[in-house]
Formats: structure tokens, C-alpha cells, sequence
């Protein structure tokens, strides 16, 4: 395993994200809120002779800034825009696996743009209705 820490240049500043290398098709792993991509790195390490694996970490997580705009960090479609982007520059489609908010951005990203996404693991993602949630756009 080749772990390479760099740069994406998104449209609202640097985004941290980590290429462990790997052999295969390429796949991306999204990260739970609080966590970052560096936590996924004991998984990853067993999946890189199968798979090439990166991930990025999300605005305020891990190695990528916090928005001074803290909504930001509410807004799921925000989210799915920036990995949208991400996956953009990648220049192919990825396994998308995710965590918990990781699992659902992959899904909603996989909704909206399906030429983007090879398949989906989601490991317990986060789906539920907008009437439990609604405290969280306040």
C-alpha cells in the first residue's frame, strides 16, 4: 500500500483526500460525520490488493476546512455536490462505499448523477423521512 496524502481543488477551497493506492478498480470510501478518511485506513488496507481506494475528507473534517459559513455542514446536498465534484476530476466511475452520512451522500450522488457510480456499499446508511429531521435545517 502506497498512502499518498494531496490536494482537490474544489469550488469552495482545498479538500484534503488520501490515495492509498491499490490494484483494480477504482472505489471511493465517504466518511460519517466527525470521522475523516484517514479513520477507514485499517478496512482500506485490506481491500487495496483487490481494489485502488481514495477518500476525501469532507469540508470540517479531518484535513479540509471548515466553511465559515456553518450551514454548510447542514446541508446534505452540499455535500453531494462536492463529491460530485470529487469524482468528476477522478475521471471514471468508483465503487462508491460509504458510512453512515457517507453511505447516504454516495446514494444521493448515485441518484442524481448514476454515470459517476460503478455500485454502491452502503454500511448503515442514514435515510430517514425530513419530518425527523426538520430541528436540523433550523
Amino acid at each position: 500500500m502506497s498512502r499518498q496524502d494531496r490536494i482537490f481543488k474544489g469550488a469552495d477551497g482545498n479538500f484534503h483526500f488520501i490515495d492509498w493506492g491499490g490494484a483494480g478498480p477504482l472505489a471511493h470510501f465517504s466518511h460519517a460525520t466527525g470521522l475523516c478518511a484517514g479513520t477507514y485506513t485499517p478496512l482500506v488496507e485490506r481491500l487495496t490488493p483487490d481494489l485502488r481506494v481514495v477518500g476525501m475528507d469532507d469540508r470540517g473534517h479531518g484535513g479540509t476546512q471548515a466553511p465559515a459559513n456553518p450551514q454548510k455542514l447542514k446541508n446534505w446536498n452540499i455535500f453531494v455536490d462536492d463529491l460530485e465534484r470529487f469524482l468528476e476530476n477522478l475521471g471514471e466511475p468508483v465503487i462508491a462505499m460509504g458510512h453512515s452520512r457517507g453511505a447516504t451522500v454516495s446514494l444521493l450522488l448515485a441518484i442524481k448523477r448514476p454515470e459517476l457510480i460503478r455500485a454502491l456499499i452502503l454500511i448503515d446508511p442514514t435515510i430517514l423521512p425530513f419530518s425527523w429531521m426538520w430541528w436540523w435545517y433550523l
